[in-house]
């Protein structure tokens, strides 16, 4: 302990405090405390180094390559957080050092996301010759703060101090083009969670990790660790509380069945009819709540609104449709909304003076439209090789559904919204809008597994398949691919945006990984500036889909929060089937999803 102690001391001056060598070492130190069981000494050094590799990372990820970007999270952030939530299984945590711990997973979560974005999102924002300049320049300064700390070991603190200070001086010069959230302390603390969190509301923040066995002395890889799923639940008042939900391999399993179950469940219907196909699927769906939502409910129960932060294959969860007992689903006793991260409930999109343009629809695209010799907006990436999807065949009950909602969309933005289909129905119809006040895609979206080693960035690993997508192979470089990714959308200006709804096959699932939560579709858009996303987690029947619409449509035009109109219009479905069908399948109405701002 007295080495490491000296440690930090020589490195702390020689280097900074923040310097990635510096919170090593106290890393080192929180692992020794943990080695000696001294629990709470663990978690006050790990918050220690947690909050300086925080500090760091605002200022050396936008520099740093794709694939360094994921690598530096993956080897400074990950072992210190892998070893601290294993902490949180001990068991007899005080109060304090829970909310230490809920403060982490606040901190952690998509930030890969976040830095992988941001030069397209400063691009995007600063347009003027001045405002060039000096993104240019907040780029050298901060390859030459990543270079010293690094790196270069000559490096003294006053320099890295300087430099800090001139990045600071860069980047609020550059804020009144940017409608991002900017902080002095990137931290953000528990508290500040509080006090955004709706009375009657608690925020179940879940992740899943590699657990750390302290008492033994043989060094395991972390894919050969025990990995298991923790919920941290934060309400507005009282404690933080910390439920495991026990082994992750488990808990995947029963989200693979009750996701294959929902899959053959038009089959099952047309062959059992919906009764007996809803009782069918409630025992896989009953054998996934039994594991993630029972442990949970002592705790969440009373709670009027859930708002979930889902992390790996929980994302796929059809939260609405977990039964609380026989006869009723989630969804008829609570709100239910999604975020990324507890953080968007603190960094609530910042209001534009300008107006948000008029809505835009794109439905039922002509995939075999040939867009070769259409050249891509510069700066933007195609993803035509790679993409295995198979030929895409035309989804011509969206154009239904979109003229269903029209009239709907009309009356809640006060102007005709813009219906892009078949040849129209292509990436530019998108790229080239400003804030269109509600965007619609009722199209096919994908997703690429983390074991496609392809593409290194995860944003170019999800997007939506648009006109022309059929011909992509056939595209140049530089040449339009009727593939929209994840990292175009990031750098499309939906400032302004509040709401984009994604009626499509799959696009609520994205990429899963683990600490990073959903790095798909949703967070794209978000990150582009717009405040919510509505993603489906499967494909569902046209005419279902468009009652499901004009309903949620219809009860936003009422003024009700955004979900609490989809609960509303998911309420209505299920009351209908019922009385029409005697069931109410969940595959008919469960598969929407919002995420972000409710309001």
């Amino acid at each position: 302990e007295p080495l490491i102690q000296r440690a930090i001391e020589i490195r702390r001056a020689r280097l900074g405090k923040d310097h990635p060598d510096t919170s090593q070492a106290v890393g080192q130190l929180a692992y020794l405390y943990s080695r000696q069981a001294r629990n709470g000494d663990a978690i006050r050094a790990t918050e220690r180094a947690l909050r300086s590799l925080h500090r760091h990372t605002a200022t050396v990820l936008p520099v740093l390559s794709e694939k360094e970007q994921l690598d530096y999270l993956a080897l400074k952030f990950g072992p210190v957080l892998r070893d601290g939530f294993s902490l949180a299984l001990a068991g007899n945590i005080r109060e304090e050092n829970r909310l230490r711990m809920a403060s982490w997973l606040l901190n952690s979560k998509g930030v890969a996301l976040e830095a992988l974005s941001e030069r397209l999102i400063l691009a995007r924002n600063n347009t003027s010759n001045e405002a060039g300049a000096a993104l240019a320049e907040l780029e050298d300064i901060r390859r030459q703060l990543a270079r010293l700390t690094l790196g270069d070991k000559g490096s003294t603190p006053k320099q890295l101090e300087e430099l800090r200070e001139k990045e600071k001086s860069l980047e609020a010069s550059l804020q009144g083009f940017d409608t991002r959230n900017h902080r002095e302390d990137p931290w953000f603390d528990i508290d500040e969670l509080r006090q955004k969190l709706p009375a009657k509301a608690v925020l179940i923040d879940i992740t899943r990790f590699a657990v750390t066995n302290f008492k033994s002395n043989k060094i395991v890889k972390d894919d050969k660790k025990p990995q298991r799923y923790v919920a941290f639940l934060t309400t507005a008042a009282g404690d933080v509380k910390i439920v495991d939900l026990g082994l992750a391999d488990a808990i995947d399993a029963a989200v693979t069945k009750a996701r294959n179950d929902l899959a053959s469940s038009p089959q099952q219907i047309k062959l059992k009819g919906e009764p007996e196909a809803e009782k069918a699927l409630r025992q896989s769906l009953d054998a996934l709540a039994k594991l993630v939502l029972q442990p949970l409910l002592p705790h969440i129960a009373k709670s009027e609104q859930w708002i979930i932060s889902p992390d790996s294959n929980l994302w796929l969860v059809p939260w609405a449709a977990l039964p609380l007992d026989a006869n009723t689903y989630a969804v008829e006793k609570h709100r239910i909304q999604y975020v990324v991260s507890g953080r968007d409930l603190i960094l609530n999109p910042l209001k534009l003076d300008r107006k948000s343009t008029a809505p835009i629809v794109i439905a039922d695209p002509d995939f075999d439209l040939t867009t070769t010799g259409t050249k891509q907006p510069e700066g933007t990436r195609g993803l035509s090789e790679g993409l295995n999807l198979g030929r895409i065949n035309r989804l011509p009950g969206t154009v239904i559904e979109a003229e269903a909602v029209i009239p709907k969309l009309k009356q809640l933005a006060g102007v005709a919204p813009q219906l892009f289909t078949d040849k129209d129905a292509v990436a530019g119809a998108f790229r080239v809008a400003k804030g269109p006040r509600v965007v619609i895609f009722a199209t096919h979206g994908f997703f690429l597994p983390e074991q496609e080693k392809k593409v290194e960035n995860p944003l170019l690993r999800c997007g939506l398949l648009l006109a022309g997508c059929n011909q992509a192979a056939n595209a140049k470089p530089g040449e339009e691919t009727g593939v929209l990714t994840g990292l175009e959308i990031v750098g499309t200006d939906l400032r302004g945006t509040e709401m984009v709804v994604l009626s499509a096959c799959e696009t609520g699932l994205g990429e899963v990984r683990n600490g990073e939560g959903v790095a798909g579709l949703r967070q794209a858009f978000q990150l582009a500036g717009a405040e919510s996303v509505v993603a489906t987690l499967w494909q569902i029947p046209d005419v279902q889909s468009a009652q499901l619409m004009v309903g949620f449509f219809d009860n936003l035009t009422k003024k009700l929060p955004r979900d609490e109109a989809l609960r509303a219009s998911q309420l209505e479905q299920i009351k209908n089937r019922r009385d029409r069908f005697g069931a109410a399948h969940p595959y008919f109405w469960a598969a929407y999803t919002l995420t972000g701002s409710a309001k």
